[in-house]
């Protein structure tokens, strides 16, 4: 049963949200042709594949500190959030967060919704109300009775931005508004605009038009193309706010990780009144198409040969929004290895070396070296007959090995000769080597017996070493002493002595 009521709340909450999809689209659709009708009288120009409604004002989008990774490039996030307030008691102060009747509307990304408010009452009552919509029409055709005093629009700028490790930073903004009004009879109602620095509007009430702006935290212009402080007194009165190519000021990261940085402004339109009079509207849109960003900077790799090499260990690059970059990677070199890569212990990464590096940001890299395979030759060398050794190896073989390492020869077995013991060459970065590996003569024994008989010596059996190969004509066979009687012989008679021990005995023939 349970099952089925779940199943039941999910297909209704299905078709609410269905429901609500086509509700926003139809309202998007309706908005989209009040903004026909404006161009239609030439109040705005819009591109309509970039038109997007205002969003949550709770969610600021920028960049969080604790999001960005700490290899993170350079990067720019523009947030963009719109506040329409009214205050009906001629308060000397309006901030960014004050309460009461206000708006809220936001916007991420740099093509804008055009908004409006106007100050009406509902049947002449002195309740203020904002009306907020994008129709100039509609806000100048709402009841003009009532209270109507204080009325702003401020938008709030934040420009969060990464500045990478081991970086320079410089941000550049343009920004442009239109602001304007239509109404307001006499000279005693003041349009004012600030491009500032702090959150705060001071109002002109008390200090009338003159120095309306000395404590709204003005920024000074950088050149003849910002605009960040206009006013009128006129019925009707409009005018552009804006910064071009604005410099945001250089920030400098020496540290292996990226941080976070933050420049934010506030464009702020309000209307006041000294008395009771008819001022509707205060209205802003897209000026035109200049807001934009210009990340720039410069980034600087070190490198650490880590036992190697190289002519430099620091490169620096600079970077734009407009240019790709493209760092080609330096090399490194260490006798007797191969430069593997450039290892970023930060990011966990490997790069190859003389590679392209096309990433905004600084990095600190480091050699990584695998041993390179270097040739040896093993010579064998075997004893001649008189304890010496050839000039001329009897035997070479090429090998190679990985520098560092410690090799073992693999070594011949060859009959009458001894293979040499621990035979081994160690692989050295100076290059190739040669192992010599000699081999010994054997020595073995011959067994002499009388076999009834004595030698000269008085014994029986005698014994004799040659090492191998020696000539039997270098053999000394012992004398034996005659027996009367008999004849006798040798039972073998050796050309050379062989690669064993041998037994000689002397064969008795008795004589005839």
């Amino acid at each position: 049963m349970r099952n089925t009521e779940n199943m039941e709340n999910a297909a209704v909450m299905e078709n609410v949200e269905d429901m609500e999809d086509t509700v926003r689209t139809k309202e998007m659709e309706m908005r989209r042709e009040y903004y026909k009708d404006l161009m239609a009288k030439g109040h705005v120009k819009i591109n309509y594949s970039d038109y997007v409604v205002f969003g949550d004002a709770d969610s600021e989008n920028i960049i969080e500190e604790s999001d960005v990774k700490i290899w993170s490039a350079a990067e720019v996030c523009p947030s963009f959030t719109v506040r329409a307030l009214i205050n009906g008691s001629n308060m000397d102060k309006l901030s960014w967060n004050s309460t009461g009747n206000e708006m809220y509307l936001q916007k991420h990304g740099k093509i804008w919704d055009r908004v409006g408010i106007s100050c009406f009452g509902d049947d002449c009552n002195a309740e203020s109300t904002i009306k907020v919509c994008c129709d100039e029409d509609a806000l100048i055709n709402t009841n003009i009775h009532g209270n109507k005093s204080f009325k702003a629009i401020m938008v709030k700028a934040i420009y969060s931005y990464i500045v990478p490790a081991y970086s320079t930073v410089d941000l550049k903004v343009s920004m442009n508004l239109h602001f304007f009004k239509n109404g307001g009879e006499t000279s005693s109602t003041y349009i004012g605009g600030v491009v500032s620095s702090i959150d705060t509007w001071t109002t002109a009430t008390k200090s009338r038009i003159g120095n309306w702006a000395d404590n709204n935290g003005v920024i000074q212009p950088k050149s003849d193309k910002d605009c960040t402080k206009v006013h009128s007194n006129s019925k009707n009165a409009e005018f552009h706010l804006g910064l071009n190519d604005y410099d945001c000021g250089e920030q400098k990261n020496d540290t292996n990780e990226a941080k976070v940085c933050y420049a934010t402004f506030y464009f702020m339109c309000a209307i006041e009144k000294a008395s009771t009079i008819h001022h509707r509207l205060v209205m802003f849109d897209r000026a035109d198409d200049k807001w934009n960003t210009k990340l720039t900077g410069t980034s600087t790799i070190y490198y650490d040969p880590n036992g190697g090499e190289m002519e430099q260990t620091q490169q620096t690059f600079t970077f734009a929004p407009d240019k790709y970059t493209a760092v080609t990677l330096y090399t490194a070199h260490r006798q007797g290895y191969i430069l593997s890569g450039w290892y970023d212990r930060i990011a966990d990464r490997c790069y190859a070396p003389g590679g392209i590096f096309t990433e905004n940001r600084g990095v600190r890299l480091t050699a990584m070296w695998v041993p390179a395979q270097i040739s040896y030759t093993v010579n064998h060398f075997f004893q001649n007959m008189d304890g010496s050794y050839p000039e001329t190896p009897d035997r070479t073989e090429q090998y190679t090995g990985p520098t560092g390492e410690t090799i073992s020869v693999r070594v011949m077995e060859r009959e009458g000769f001894s293979s040499p013991g621990n035979c081994h060459v160690n692989i050295s970065e100076e290059g190739s080597q040669v192992v010599n590996c000699l081999y010994e003569r054997k020595q073995y024994t011959i067994t002499f017996l009388a076999n009834g008989g004595v030698f000269t010596s008085g014994y029986d059996m005698e014994t004799e070493d040659f090492i191998y190969e020696t000539p039997g004509t270098q053999m000394m066979y012992p004398r034996v002493v005659s027996r009367e009687g008999y004849t006798y012989k040798w039972s073998k008679t050796l050309s050379k002595m062989p690669a064993e021990d041998v037994t000689v005995r002397v064969i008795w023939t008795p004589k005839k």
